[in-house]
């Protein structure tokens, strides 16, 4: 039998025999397999550098105190990054990072504006979410928050079923933190298990309320704010597809 042959009915029969009994068929197969293995082009192919190189882009337009570590997840928004605060003894951070207005390097939405106004305004509150500084780039605008370890919604998935002294747990915490924001006439307008943060202590877990984009500051008696606002799925019942008015405190 040719070693061409050989190497034939080895090449053909991959499937069922590995690539140590086909060494032993001839010495054909042994220079086939040993140039294989020796050439630079069938090498293992590296994984893509492009979330690196997403890092470093992103990482040059922040200030130096503020190092990325990885991204944390992309919403409607903007993304999330894990960041460490250099002036903040290395303190790990949560950056929520929104972009600015296509086309306008000085323009920054009124939302983010508005949102920013909020945080500050609700500060310090221990079922509020952390606002520790505001960065501006060219392209962007972030909010530098406490780090959190997940969300409502992704606690309740994980843990599918909850008792009934955690339920009133938790509820407790968020009524307490609802209870601060309408004593500082601020309405959220977005509640819902994806937008109240978890941070575990040693006294179990602490709900953090977050995301003040839709968040509104009512000022005076009788003004008319936005109808369709909310996640649809998280309305109050009484308030359906058209509702007027989202928090009933003036009556």
């Amino acid at each position: 039998m040719s070693a061409a042959t050989t190497v034939d009915r080895a090449m053909r029969g991959r499937k069922r025999r590995n690539v140590s009994d086909a060494i032993c068929d001839g010495e054909g197969v042994k220079k086939v397999y040993k140039k294989r293995t020796e050439s630079p082009s069938e090498s293992t192919p590296e994984p893509p550098q492009h979330k690196d190189e997403e890092l470093e882009s992103i990482q040059s337009t922040l200030p130096t105190c503020l190092r990325l570590v990885r991204r944390l997840g992309a919403w409607s928004f903007g993304s999330v990054y894990r960041v460490v605060l250099g002036d903040k003894n290395n303190m790990h951070c949560a950056l929520k990072l929104m972009d600015r207005r296509d086309g306008d390097d000085l323009g920054i939405p009124m939302s983010i504006v508005r949102e920013a106004a909020l945080l500050r305004s609700l500060q310090p509150h221990e079922h509020i979410v952390k606002l520790l500084d505001v960065v501006s780039t060219t392209k962007a605008v972030g909010f530098v928050l406490e780090l959190c370890s997940m969300d409502l919604h992704t606690y309740i998935s994980n843990k599918q079923r909850m008792d009934e002294s955690e339920q009133r747990g938790f509820t407790r915490q968020i009524l307490e933190g609802v209870s601060f924001m309408h004593s500082q006439r601020v309405a959220h307008r977005d509640l819902k298990p994806s937008n109240i943060l978890l941070s575990f202590g040693a006294a179990g877990p602490v709900l953090k309320i977050a995301d003040f984009g839709m968040g509104r500051i009512l000022c005076r008696e009788g003004r008319a704010y936005t109808e369709r606002c909310a996640t649809l799925a998280y309305r109050a019942p009484e308030v359906g597809v058209v509702c007027f008015l989202f928090d009933n405190w003036f009556s």
